[in-house]
């Protein structure tokens, strides 16, 4: 009798809520669009494991990718006998629809569903009620959502006949489908440990949070999340939530109602001193991220976790530049005038992209005339090469600058900053190479190694120190500007050529008897790439000397930075070892071979750079290395038959199928490398709350009056 009662008195509630509910959803149509509050929707897939984060015993990857865990099976079987009796309440089902609508139907869509749904709702021979109508705001635009309560299926069946029944029926269900484009119903349940509310009446904020689960993990994610929601619902209002019966199977949804978007804000961040949801967070190490939002048993963070997030609004820019020639010429005389040029509106990531934009413009011109970095090109090519990089030079170094001039510094700024400087490094390789014409070989494969490992000391460097440091003669500066002289030399001698005469004498150096031929007859490109080594050497020493001095002022092990190191050296030994075994490679497909290769080292120097941001653990993993791993087995299998009589056959050979094979890693890495840029800008965006290419609040002169502060 006293489960009736209540049972009773939820029925009378929400009866009683119908009207007030349809009166609101009637005056905001006309006011804000259908329903009182707007809708943020998603659907975010998830996969889960063992409360542990271990792979349960006896099943394989595929198989539990696609039909789920035996033991999740096996619930499942379980579920199908009782399912109601396992998770829902069993009093009431829900119907979730979607409407999409025509865009230039919506004020139309409106007027008639605003005035249908609500009076069908108030009609007592109906029964059903109306548990809200929303438009989606943020997520799919021009889409309505409805949830609608019956009294078990029977119910769902006799409110249907009811509606369909009525005489209006048949005018309202032809002028709907003339306004809309598609139409989706899912029929759901209640959690036990959420009976469904009705909205409050003060408006605001609705967010529909929808997860789609591997099959056989129902129970589970109802388990953990029981705990968790319930921690979380202590500082956020909850309407209800469900999870999917008839329809789109193995789908969940949950919905929060906020008072405006600010409120969603501090909600969220006050829910995590809750007992109970940091800990329900915190076993999720092996489930899949949500890369809009974290917080829950269902959710991991690939790159950047909810925990680290915060550690972002502790980013502070440390940097020092040493070199004489950025000091006293370039910023005060060219980098302070260029800045002037570029309005307060724009954004400094796009002031560092736009300058990328140069680099490429030269690559597409070398891959024209000298695909092979071995034929000469038109004057006019190198010319376009050192304007090119000069004024990216000028651009990378002026974003700063822009960014201090729109009080837009942060996090986001170094990370794509350094995104750019990563790629730029391996195509300028190609662009010196094609100037000194030094063809697909060797050469350019150690003017790479030597470029590559000049940017990741660095990066490491700052990863220890906190602080970015360029020397007396450094890349971003020197190195480049000596590019800009070989190209603006290149065009004004008319061909690559040149550099193929010995340097020494070509410059007037007189032989003296003490100093050896062969260094007397080094080319420039030769003599060029000793130059770089030096400074290769004495740049990676001081890098080493001051992290590890930065990790003993902090009373850590200083050689323990070192391994910091291994990580680069492992993935050259895996690209010179493959190199050597695959000739055909080095000296036909070097090209794409170096775009890949640069991706794998933008790829390890983007994760140094996100860790530093959320001073993170070092990362010393590079799953793009996989796979280059399998092509030096696949490789050396002959090798080691024809000189020491056993091995294995290779798979791949050395014709087209190995250079099919270079192609699918390229593609490989062009895939990782870009889910990893959009990901991590992504959410540090979400999270800041900021824009990447643009200015999302900008710092106005009413902003600068308030805080007496004047744009410099």
């Amino acid at each position: 009798m006293q489960r009736r009662k209540k049972e009773q008195e939820r029925h009378a509630a929400k009866s009683s809520s119908t009207s007030s509910t349809a009166s609101a959803t009637t005056q905001y149509l006309d006011a804000a669009g259908l329903g009182s509050l707007s809708l943020s929707a998603g659907e975010v897939q998830r996969k889960q494991t063992d409360p542990d984060g271990k792979k349960k015993a006896g099943s394989g990857r595929l198989s539990s990718l696609i039909y789920g865990t035996e033991e999740g099976r096996e619930m499942d079987r379980e579920i199908e006998r009782s399912f109601s009796q396992v998770l829902a309440r069993g009093k009431y089902v829900h119907s979730i629809v979607f409407h999409e609508v025509k865009p230039d139907k919506v004020d139309e869509y409106v007027e008639l569903v605003g005035s249908w749904y609500p009076r069908m709702a108030d009609m007592p021979e109906n029964k059903v009620h109306l548990v809200g109508s929303w438009r989606t705001e943020v997520g799919d635009c021009d889409q309505f959502v409805h949830i609608w309560e019956y009294q078990r299926y029977q119910g769902y069946h006799a409110s249907l006949h009811a509606i369909q029944n009525h005489p209006e029926f048949p005018e309202f269900d032809r002028k709907l489908k003339s306004l809309i484009t598609s139409k989706k119903t899912s029929l759901m349940q209640e959690f036990r440990f959420w009976p469904t509310s009705p909205p409050r009446k003060l408006g605001g904020v609705f967010e529909l949070r929808s997860y789609t689960l591997h099959p056989g993990n129902l129970l589970e994610w109802e388990t953990h999340w029981q705990k968790g929601l319930a921690a979380r619902r202590e500082v956020m209002e909850g309407v209800g939530a469900w999870f999917v019966q008839i329809g789109d199977l193995n789908v969940v949804h949950h919905l929060w109602q906020f008072a405006d978007l600010e409120e969603r804000r501090a909600r969220r961040e006050q829910s995590w001193s809750v007992p109970g949801w940091g800990e329900t967070d915190h076993d999720a190490d092996a489930v899949e991220r949500d890369r809009l939002e974290a917080g829950n048993k269902t959710v991991k963070m690939v790159y950047i976790r909810q925990q680290q997030l915060p550690k972002l609004k502790e980013y502070q820019y440390s940097g020092v530049d040493h070199s004489l020639v950025s000091r006293y010429i370039l910023k005060p005389y060219w980098w302070s005038q260029v800045i002037e040029l570029f309005p307060l509106s724009m954004a400094p990531n796009a002031i560092t992209l736009s300058g990328f934009g140069f680099v490429i413009a030269n690559i597409l011109t070398m891959l024209y005339y000298t695909p092979g970095l071995d034929q000469n090109c038109p004057p006019w090519v190198y010319a376009s090469w050192a304007i090119g990089l000069f004024l990216y030079q000028t651009f990378d170094a002026i974003d700063g600058t822009q960014a201090r001039r729109t009080r837009q510094s942060g996090p986001l700024g170094e990370l794509f900053d350094h995104g750019v400087d990563a790629l730029n490094t391996s195509l300028e390789v190609l662009l010196f190479s094609a100037t000194m014409n030094f063809g697909q070989g060797w050469k350019t494969v150690l003017i790479l190694f030597a470029t590559m490992l000049t940017f990741y000391i660095q990066t490491w460097d700052e990863y220890h120190t906190k602080t970015l440091t360029l020397g007396l003669v450094s890349g971003p500066v020197e190195g480049i500007l000596t590019l800009c002289v070989v190209y603006a030399v290149t065009w004004w001698k008319g061909s690559g050529d040149y550099w193929q005469q010995p340097m020494l004498p070509a410059l007037g150096v007189p032989y003296f008897s003490f100093m050896p031929k062969a260094v007397y007859q080094l080319d420039f490109g030769e003599g060029y790439m000793w130059y770089g080594g030096l400074v290769l050497i004495f740049n990676t020493v001081e890098s080493a000397r001051n992290a590890m001095a930065a990790r003993r002022k902090r009373g850590q092990q200083a050689r323990l930075a070192l391994l910091g190191l291994l990580p680069f050296f492992g993935t050259w030994i895996l690209l010179g070892s493959y190199l050597a075994l695959q000739p055909n490679i080095l000296h036909n497909h070097l090209v794409p071979f170096v775009f890949y290769a640069g991706l794998v080292n933008a790829y390890s120097v983007g994760q140094m750079i996100t860790a530093h941001l959320t001073k993170s653990e070092f990362p010393y993993q590079n799953v793009l290395a996989v796979p280059l791993a399998y092509g030096v087995l696949d490789s050396l299998g002959p090798v080691l038959q024809g000189h020491l009589g056993f091995g294995w056959p290779s798979a791949l050979g050395d014709g087209v199928y190995q250079v099919a094979f270079l192609f699918t890693c390229l593609g490989l890495a062009v895939g990782v490398y870009a889910s990893f840029v959009v990901d991590v800008i992504v959410t540090i965006c979400d999270y800041l709350d900021i824009y990447c290419l643009t200015i999302k609040h900008p710092y106005t002169a009413e902003t600068e009056e308030k805080e007496g502060k004047k744009i410099k």
